[in-house]
């Protein structure tokens, strides 16, 4: 047997580890050549299949399921980046997404975690809120020239479509769990249920607000959305047509300016101007289940973290972790402004935070909050909304320049394929 058709077995951690290992070492070559410059030429396939160990020329695998097959495709004839194929999908190793990725490219991630996506720039004005439709391929974003887009995340150049049924600047936005509906609040004082197969018209329009609904959040069954709003009140509405309101929560003393729902769906948390975050039974909202009031100022934003156990909440420079009995868990400073806006990865493990006037968006580990786990610094504007993707790998942030960002949260050595709409993590 020639060396060009030998036949090596490997499996997927061995292959993650043999590449991981290569190419850091690769990178770390041309860094201390480069002056420590970010390298951003991708390897050729002879030094990447050479250093890879695994030889130079054809190689495959036998197909076995407890193996990876491994062979050199022929080149894609657009870069000078090769590729290994894994199980009949393309393994690139580079710093950025291949040109013309196929379904089931795999892509090895030589780039942190924190860098940027795309930029949808379609908005007419401030995007006052950014929400991730349940299955990840859709992104919402409200603004203040009173519209609500639909962003295809595999193709965001273009609008999948624009709902301009408000009269005002649309300040919240909500997927619904099943993803047939958007909810939207704005300075109009009203809430709109919008229907993503057609988006010409409001579903519904719900009125009994008496000042601008600031937020939305829907309900984990479907059944019910909850409003927040400057009449100091937080609806609950049931989402039946027409809309009823099922009742009113009105124990803050200032503007409701967030809403958040909790996993379990038994409880509503909100945020206040009155410094406060209030937890209400959903099943008996005559007062609050507990108060929160060791924020230093205005509350402007509030998150459930996916299993039930914290609660976050953003004021003056600071974001709290809050346990769910009400007790404050810690305090992270790395802000020196208000806090717009806090989402809650969807493991639980890290939380990402936008502030006024910093034009930065943090993601925080929630073990370790002393600082930032990263900082992503490429808004040009004030950072007003962020929201977390399903599955982790990307986040969206909205901001005063009209803009939407996606940013990659996929950390450097990991393994993803492309799904014909995202890069999705390689398991």
């Amino acid at each position: 047997m020639s060396q060009d058709t030998e036949y090596i077995e490997i499996k997927r951690h061995e292959l993650e580890e043999k590449v991981e290992e290569r190419v850091r070492e690769k990178v770390e070559e041309k860094e201390s050549a480069d002056n420590k410059q970010k390298i951003d030429t991708a390897l050729s396939r002879r030094e990447l299949l050479k250093l890879s160990g695994l030889g130079i020329g054809a190689l495959s695998l036998s197909t076995l399921t407890s193996g990876w097959s491994v062979v050199q495709p022929e080149s894609d004839g657009v870069s000078e980046v090769d590729v290994f194929s894994v199980n009949g999908h393309r393994l690139w190793v580079q710093d950025s997404a291949p040109s013309g990725p196929e379904v089931s490219d795999l892509w090895y991630s030589t780039s942190e975690a924190g860098s940027q996506g795309w930029v949808y720039i379609g908005n007419n004005s401030v995007v006052g809120d950014v929400a991730v439709g349940p299955s990840g391929d859709y992104v919402y974003s409200g603004d203040w020239y009173n519209g609500v887009h639909r962003i295809d995340v595999s193709n965001p150049s273009i609008d999948e479509w624009v709902y301009e049924g408000h009269s005002n600047s649309v300040y919240g936005v909500a997927a619904g769990p099943n993803g047939d509906y958007v909810y939207s609040g704005s300075r109009d004082e009203e809430v709109h249920r919008i229907d993503v197969s057609n988006p010409s018209q409001p579903d519904w329009v719900y009125t009994e607000h008496s000042d601008r609904v600031a937020s939305v959040a829907a309900g984990l069954n479907g059944d019910f959305v909850y409003s927040g709003s400057w009449d100091y009140d937080l609806h609950k509405i049931d989402v039946s047509d027409p809309p009823q309101t099922d009742w009113v929560y009105d124990g803050h003393s200032d503007s409701v300016t967030d809403v958040a729902v909790g996993p379990d769906n038994e409880y509503v948390y909100t945020s206040s101007w009155d410094e406060e975050v209030h937890r209400i039974d959903v099943s008996n909202p005559s007062s609050a289940d507990w108060i929160y009031t060791d924020n230093t100022g205005q509350v402007y934003c509030v998150a459930t973290g996916p299993n039930g156990n914290f609660v976050y909440s953003g004021s003056y420079g600071e974001v709290h972790q809050i346990n769910v009995d009400g007790s404050q868990g810690w305090v992270y400073t790395g802000y020196s402004k208000n806090v717009y806006d806090v989402a809650a990865g969807p493991n639980g493990d890290y939380i990402y935070v936008v502030a006024r006037q910093d034009e930065e968006v943090h993601r925080i580990d929630v073990s370790n909050p002393s600082q930032p786990d990263w900082v992503y610094t490429e808004h040009s504007d004030r950072v007003a909304s962020v929201a977390a993707g399903q599955n982790g790998n990307y986040v969206y942030s909205g901001d005063y320049d009209y803009k939407v960002h996606q940013i990659s949260n996929i950390r450097e050595g990991s393994i993803v394929y492309w799904d014909g709409s995202n890069w999705e993590g390689y398991q």
